[in-house]
């Protein structure tokens, strides 16, 4: 249970609440246990929780169409295009040298950082119940965030030219088979070649068909969005680190490229790719090979000495499927080579097994952030002891 360290006339009001959402859960398996299970946890006491939009910008419209009968015509209104979503848990308590740590997605929304599918608490309480501001943010053009719909009305109603491409990016139950998760929907496979972590009740699969929410135009620039977002983190805790996942992940590299002072430390989870060099359709064949690692970004890791995990998992992505082991392990390795900070983490190294592309959402989505932890503790924040595991590449 999350408690806020506020108590107010609301707080009846909120009870009645919960016993509600309480009543109404209980309804699936799932979802009951998840409840059982967060029952025998302590309370993760707050300072405060929030959200925010980052980035944008505001765009006076030109059209005189009206946007209702009755209602002024369009270019008397405003709206803000292209801004990132933010939302926010700051513990009560931070622990001795905490650095905020963002959560970043490419293609759904936040909600895969926050709940997993069988109804329990995702990464972002993970890690604030650990004494960490979280940030979960939502790019423009996904989840919360939004996405500018101008262009689909000008061409639903004629008054634009037709689209030569769908503007929306479909998420569908596919996800399930591309991410590895399972050779179908609904299905698990080997551990290897498809995971075998990910609940398969059918509350579940529901919840995993409602993370995948469609995405479209931005009206904005992804970069930009980021960097205000994490312009305004720093001011108040210092610089990030920063948990990119799949094309967040590349999102990531290229943000080093361009503010290495923003970053404490990234998190390469499942990396769609692992160079800012440009890529060609061929370059998605299955099993991936290895990329040339991009000297420009090998040389902004080591100069700055800011420390990158590059994390992957037994069944990885369905462009990698059973190679995850190899996965974007050349970076790290120049990384090293020219003096920088760089760990490469295999699942199965950690006697992790069974995870795919989507290892937060997973059954044992714990023990895979405990490596993260581990790995912030002995490599950024410095309060291991002794030899790590880190260090055998």
């Amino acid at each position: 249970m999350i408690r806020k360290d506020v108590k107010g006339p609301r707080e009846s009001t909120n009870k009645i609440k919960l016993a509600a959402a309480i009543a109404g859960t209980l309804l699936a398996a799932n979802i009951s246990g998840a409840l059982a299970e967060a029952k025998k946890m302590p309370d993760l006491t707050l300072r405060t929780m929030g959200h925010f939009f980052a980035g944008g910008k505001i765009m006076k419209r030109k059209s005189s169409d009206l946007l209702a009968p009755g209602l002024p015509p369009l270019n008397t209104m405003k709206n803000l295009v292209g801004q990132a979503y933010v939302e926010y848990l700051i513990p009560k308590e931070l622990r001795a040298g905490a650095a905020p740590i963002i959560f970043a997605h490419s293609g759904l929304n936040g909600m895969v950082w926050q709940t997993t599918v069988d109804g329990r608490e995702g990464w972002d309480k993970y890690f604030a119940r650990r004494g960490f501001p979280v940030y979960v943010i939502d790019p423009p053009g996904t989840g919360r965030a939004g996405f500018v719909v101008d262009a689909i009305n000008k061409a639903a109603t004629g008054k634009g030219d037709p689209l030569a491409n769908s503007p929306f990016f479909l998420q569908t139950s596919f996800a399930w088979r591309w991410y590895d998760v399972g050779p179908k929907f609904g299905e698990l496979g080997d551990g290897h070649n498809f995971g075998n972590q990910m609940a398969t009740d059918k509350e579940a699969r529901r919840q995993f068909l409602g993370q995948l929410i469609p995405g479209g135009p931005s009206g904005g620039d992804v970069h930009e969005s980021f960097i205000a977002a994490m312009e305004r983190i720093k001011e108040e805790y210092g610089p990030v680190i920063y948990v990119g996942w799949s094309g967040g992940a590349v999102l990531g590299n290229e943000l080093m490229m361009q503010r290495p002072d923003l970053f404490k430390a990234v998190v390469s989870v499942e990396a769609a790719n692992c160079t800012t060099l440009p890529l060609n359709s061929t370059d998605f064949d299955s099993p991936q090979p290895q990329k040339p690692v991009d000297p420009k970004l090998v040389s902004v890791y080591a100069d700055t000495k800011v420390p990158l995990l590059n994390l992957n998992s037994e069944a990885g992505h369905g462009i990698w499927s059973g190679h995850g082991k190899e996965h974007c392990r050349p970076l790290v390795w120049a990384i090293k080579a020219k003096g920088g900070k760089a760990s490469n983490a295999f699942l199965p190294d950690f006697d992790i097994h069974g995870n795919s592309h989507q290892m937060m959402s997973e059954r044992n989505s714990d023990e895979v952030a405990g490596v993260i932890l581990n790995w912030i503790e002995d490599k950024v924040l410095d309060t291991s002891r002794g030899s790590s595991q880190f260090d055998a590449d």
